[in-house]
């Protein structure tokens, strides 16, 4: 079974590598270097929607002892960068295997005051990931920590997968991001990067290409 950014197990770190600009490194190219770096042979890559610009994110879940301080040199060195995050318990619906091919992935990545801390992550917990599980079209969603950064990077990460691009007109997901208790959680945070990316080819198809 393909491992995924929502799978249980003993993979408890999430790096992610982020590129702005695919004309820096291609994914097919960057998944050749990881192979080298012996840092991981599963992952998923996806590309920022176009709307967006471009430039792409690729996910990957590993061990805590495996060492990564070379893999950031060698990743910044390619123009990239390179986040580590400590893992939370993913929240999936009941019997959830894994993702399907074509799917979006949310990335939403954030720093509140340090007075607000607890609210902030009372309120993913109690309300808006719940909420966000009732949208048709939710997939799955699971929360990080920021490790070590290349660059500055949000404190606290999210991933919600979601069918497609169609849900951000339901009127459950509509719900979900205006509440008054994300009104005031939002209103503390220091820092915020979202992104919407969409599934490209897993490693191991980009491996047979």
């Amino acid at each position: 079974m393909t491992t995924n950014v929502f799978s249980s197990g003993s993979q408890d770190r999430l790096l992610v590598i982020m590129s702005r600009d695919k004309s820096l490194v291609e994914p097919k190219v960057l998944a050749g270097v990881l192979q080298q770096l012996g840092v991981a042979s599963d992952y998923q890559v996806y590309s920022r929607i176009p709307e967006e610009g471009e430039g792409f994110g690729l996910f990957c879940l590993i061990e805590s002892e495996s060492s990564h301080q070379h893999w950031q040199q060698d990743l910044e060195s390619m123009g990239l960068e390179c986040r580590l995050y400590s893992t939370q318990r993913p929240i999936v619906p009941a019997g959830f295997v894994k993702l399907p091919a074509t799917h979006i992935l949310v990335s939403v990545a954030m720093t509140p005051n340090a007075a607000s801390e607890k609210s902030f992550n009372d309120w993913y917990t109690q309300e808006h990931i719940p909420m966000l599980s009732q949208t048709p079209g939710w997939l799955a969603s699971r929360r990080f920590n920021l490790i070590s950064s290349t660059g500055e990077a949000p404190k606290h990460l999210a991933l919600h997968a979601w069918v497609d691009m169609s849900i951000f007109e339901r009127s459950e997901y509509k719900a979900a991001v205006n509440t008054p208790w994300r009104t005031e959680v939002i209103d503390q945070v220091i820092q915020r990067e979202r992104l919407v990316l969409q599934s490209q080819s897993a490693a191991s198809d980009m491996n047979d290409a």
